[in-house]
């Protein structure tokens, strides 16, 4: 475990450094640079923050992000990167394992030249395993993770995506990129994982507010250990579009097909490697909308995709969100937004055709900002959670204040 957790912060380091240097070097290129930051300090509760039956629960999360950003004639980019502590007052064990530290680091960037473009995007973030904080807007994070376990948790990706213009009508876009995972410790509710993947595609744009494309994707996941590990291999075909109807509205999406093949390989001594294999065929893809109608913004999307998870599993995620912002006036505001996931383990699968575990996991939450001073901001949120299982369904309210200031550090 000290191994692993010591290789968790040495990766940390090595990122935190490519950060720094892939902002001086934007400082470097750059005609135009900003660099600024941001202080928010939160206090919540929380009838069941483990959406396990728990007892309610007093949190506080206090954060310092920064965030640069460039721009040339050929060239734009921008990094972040943020730190916040959360600290949890509740009357179980549990509250131990929901403090730490977490830091991120996001960053993307992209280069025209004339044809060829080229775009790289990367994001890191380490932290407790149980971290579920408050987002700005006092919604909860709908993917946290919730063991007995107080293991230290490594998130990283890297896409880099290439786009050719074959006229001025059609285009050919390339991408590629691989997501890491790491615990600092690994048991049957932990498993490591790695995730490469590809696509290759064409666009065509038929009109000035209609383009259509077709694309082939493909994947592959391995998780768990030598002794106990799931490989996913998936390809797919979609269909895609993105048609405007006014400057204000906008609507694409993509539909297809996707193949999985699943392996999963466990050692069994002294008969050595036990190996079963299954197959499932889904759909993929996905629809989006917009609409901008004076102060009040309006966004759909569904989505369905498969990846892998915490615990070794592969599974089918299908989400519909669906989001409304109202500027009241110049210093009020109004949001909501409402979340509900079907996740699908198709691994369990493999040895068991026609049987997998589902889970559904729902959340709304309105909140209401308001601008005390040209400086300081401060926001009320409400979130109600439910989440169903094999286990049963479980409920949770959450309230949220806090309040933040912007740091205009240069220029």
């Amino acid at each position: 475990m000290k191994q692993a957790a010591g290789r968790i912060e040495r990766l940390a380091r090595t990122l935190a450094l490519a950060g720094a240097m892939l902002t001086c070097g934007a400082v470097a290129v750059a005609q135009e640079f900003s660099l600024n930051g941001v202080v928010t300090q939160g206090l919540s509760y929380d009838s069941d923050l483990g959406l396990d039956g728990g007892s309610g629960s007093f949190s506080s999360i206090t954060s310092l992000g920064i965030s640069a950003g460039f721009e040339t004639d050929e060239s734009s980019g921008s990094l972040s990167s943020s730190v916040s502590y959360r600290a949890v007052f509740g009357d179980d064990d549990e509250s131990d394992d929901l403090e730490g530290f977490r830091p991120d680091l996001n960053g993307s960037a992209s280069f025209n030249f004339g044809r060829l473009t080229l775009t790289e995007a990367i994001s890191f973030r380490i932290d407790n395993v149980a971290f579920t904080d408050f987002q700005s807007d006092g919604s909860i994070n709908p993917d946290g993770i919730f063991t007995d376990s107080d293991a230290e948790r490594l998130d990283f990706s890297f896409t880099q995506g290439v786009g050719y213009a074959l006229s001025q009508r059609n285009s050919l876009n390339v991408s590629a990129g691989v997501s890491i995972t790491r615990f600092s410790e690994s048991d049957d509710e932990l498993e490591d994982s790695d995730r490469f993947f590809g696509s290759v595609g064409v666009s065509r744009a038929v009109s000035p507010r209609l383009s259509i494309g077709v694309s082939a994707v493909a994947s592959r996941f391995t998780t768990g250990t030598s002794l106990d590990e799931t490989t996913g291999t998936t390809v797919g075909v979609n269909v895609g579009f993105s048609r405007s109807f006014q400057e204000d509205i906008s609507f694409s999406g993509s539909v297809g097909v996707r193949y999985v093949n699943i392996v999963e390989q466990v050692a069994v001594l002294p008969v050595g490697t036990v190996e079963t294999e299954e197959t499932n065929v889904g759909a993929t893809g996905g629809f989006s909308f917009s609409y901008d109608v004076g102060n009040t913004d309006l966004s759909a999307g569904l989505s369905q995709v498969v990846s892998p998870t915490e615990d070794g599993d592969i599974e089918e995620a299908t989400t519909l969100n669906a989001g409304l912002s109202h500027a009241i006036n110049s210093r009020q505001s109004f949001n909501l937004g409402m979340s509900f996931t079907r996740r699908t383990n198709i691994s369990e699968t493999v040895g068991n055709s026609g049987s997998s575990e589902q889970e559904f996991f729902g959340q709304i939450s309105p909140t209401y900002a308001y601008r005390l001073t040209q400086n300081w901001s401060a926001n009320l949120g409400y979130a109600f959670r439910v989440t169903n299982d094999d286990d049963g369904t479980e409920f949770s309210n959450s309230v949220f204040l806090g309040f933040s200031r912007p740091l205009r550090i240069f220029p």
